[in-house]
């Protein structure tokens, strides 16, 4: 008999832990979900200000997220990139080859900071319009063999490179030089790093989420409006205590009746 009353509360804490970890596991899923859906709307947002064009911002944005579930980065990092690349005028019909060829050559190094970094450096040599030492050096301590890359793909000489500041290289060789020696040492290690099981893990997570977005972005676009009726409602309100305090607030609020 006693045995028999520990085994039923011992089944009712088994189920009630269950039914509580599955609660904390849709709660935790609905919030990753949420966040992701509110990275994207601002992504689209921010997109549609650099591009000027929302259908193409649109299109731009569903491309990063399928760069997202092919490469070892998640989608707020590749939205990142972008939004700086885009923001140092890098034309956006390039945008999807440059994106690539960085998440490549990031697989490559083994470092994750240098997704960041060569973006950065391939940013400065677009806004001053010229390769100079300090991007090389940058570049390097990326894991890109830049230096190298500027002899095979330029002909350029050990004490040319070395007197690059003298004599820099415009923006428009440079950049397709880099880019080009890049894609022809680390095309695919991002694919090939993808295929490990974090990576797998990371593209099932990416994977869900965008199909989970688009399944539930009707259901968020609501919700979001309903927030902005709040926050109109809240700002008229804010407006009627500075004219005439509490009451004129209410007054205006409600009618008379």
């Amino acid at each position: 008999k006693g045995y028999k009353s520990v085994k039923r509360i011992t089944q009712g804490i088994i189920v009630s832990q269950a039914f509580y970890r599955t609660i904390h596991a849709i709660q935790d899923a609905t919030k990753t979900l949420y966040n992701f859906s509110q990275a994207v709307e601002e992504t689209r947002v921010a997109f549609t200000g650099l591009i000027g064009d929302a259908d193409k911002a649109k299109r731009f944005n569903d491309t990063l997220q399928d760069l997202a579930a092919d490469t070892p980065f998640v989608y707020e990092q590749v939205a990142d990139n972008a939004r700086m690349l885009l923001a140092y005028e890098f034309p956006l019909k390039n945008m999807e080859r440059i994106m690539r060829s960085i998440a490549d050559a990031t697989a490559a190094s083994g470092k994750v900071e240098s997704y960041r970094n060569i973006s950065e450096a391939l940013g400065q040599i677009q806004a001053k319009g010229k390769l100079t030492a300090r991007e090389l050096i940058r570049l390097a301590n990326a894991g890109i063999p830049a230096y190298q890359i500027l002899r095979e793909e330029l002909g350029m000489t050990h004490e040319q490179i070395a007197n690059i500041g003298k004599t820099p290289v415009p923006v428009d060789i440079a950049i397709p030089a880099i880019l080009r020696g890049m894609e022809k040492r680390y095309a695919g290690a991002a694919a090939a790093m993808q295929r490990t099981t974090k990576g797998l893990a990371n593209s099932i997570k990416e994977n869900l989420l965008i199909i989970s977005q688009n399944a539930f972005d009707p259901l968020y676009q609501n919700f979001r409006v309903n927030m902005e009726r709040i926050a109109n409602k809240l700002g008229a309100m804010k407006e009627y205590v500075r004219r005439g305090g509490f009451g004129y607030m209410l007054e205006n609020l409600f009618p008379p009746e």
